[in-house]
């Protein structure tokens, strides 16, 4: 009986189906929604289509999210296209929050630096005077205290504006994976970087720590004259013996003539036997 009702009554209508697949596709970015709430009824519709029957791949969803996106994100769109580590629906969203909210900085710190501020809103003038007496302007008062505030928050804001371009440089940086700044620089003259114009990188640690192969030696102190300072080193044991069964090969190079000796052996403890004849010589 239940499987007759839910044959009945509970399946989704092809009418109901096509009607979620359409507005799936249509849908778009509205500008009064922030990106969080744009991906969280994106999130929802594909929840919908799942329960109807219709199970979206994560290709088909990542594609869906850059193509509701507005239009003013044309060359984001070509990153995220092309871009081969986005590969379900937390990663684009991951991807698109994090550039809503670099837009959102940088426009906050381009109009500090045009020096816009906020509207001040003007109190209403009392309707009823008295006939005899004039109104008199208001006095703004301002005191120490806010003339104070008012000074050390437009020195920080022009500071922050100076420094968004260092800020959007990094973000890059680390967004295409440390590349370096010649590449940047072309992506940006190609218009890849959103509003970033010009590339600056400073002195990145992960990169020099990852390109290095080794830790510097220092400069070492070399001898001046022979027998000062002696390199040895021992090597082994070999798969195959030499004859009289030598496993074993010590080697002696003078740092100033850089002349080299090699002793065969066969065990490890003849290694001091070797130095004292070395020094005897």
């Amino acid at each position: 009986m239940w499987d007759q009702l839910k044959f009945d009554f509970g399946g989704t209508t092809t009418t109901r189906l096509g009607s979620l697949v359409l507005k799936f596709e249509v849908y778009r970015k509205d500008p009064k929604h922030s990106m969080t709430e744009h991906l969280r009824r994106m999130s929802s519709m594909i929840r919908e289509l799942k329960s109807a029957g219709n199970v979206l791949s994560d290709e088909q969803q990542v594609l869906a999210v850059i193509r509701s996106l507005p239009d003013s994100w044309v060359h984001m769109k070509q990153i995220l296209t092309h871009n081969e580590s986005i590969n379900n629906f937390s990663d684009i969203s991951r991807h698109v929050e994090l550039e809503a909210e670099r837009q959102e900085v940088t426009h906050v710190a381009t109009l500090y630096a045009q020096g816009e501020r906020k509207p001040q809103v003007k109190r209403k003038k009392n309707s009823q005077t008295n006939a005899g007496q004039a109104e008199k302007p208001a006095k703004r008062r301002r005191g120490k205290r806010a003339d104070l505030f008012n000074s050390v928050s437009s020195e920080t804001l022009v500071s922050d504006a100076s420094s968004s371009s260092v800020i959007d440089c990094v973000t890059w940086h680390a967004r295409l994976g440390n590349i370096g700044q010649d590449r940047m620089t072309r992506l940006a003259r190609e218009c890849h970087l959103g509003s970033l114009a010009k590339v600056s990188l400073p002195v990145c640690e992960p990169c020099l720590e990852g390109k290095a192969c080794r830790k510097p030696f220092g400069k070492a102190k070399r001898a001046d004259q022979p027998l000062v300072l002696i390199h040895s080193d021992i090597c082994g044991p070999m798969n195959v013996k030499a004859r009289h069964g030598y496993s074993y090969f010590l080697t002696f190079i003078d740092d100033y003539t850089r002349f080299g000796y090699v002793y065969l052996i066969a065990h490890r403890y003849e290694v001091e036997k070797n130095i004292r004849a070395l020094l005897q010589k």
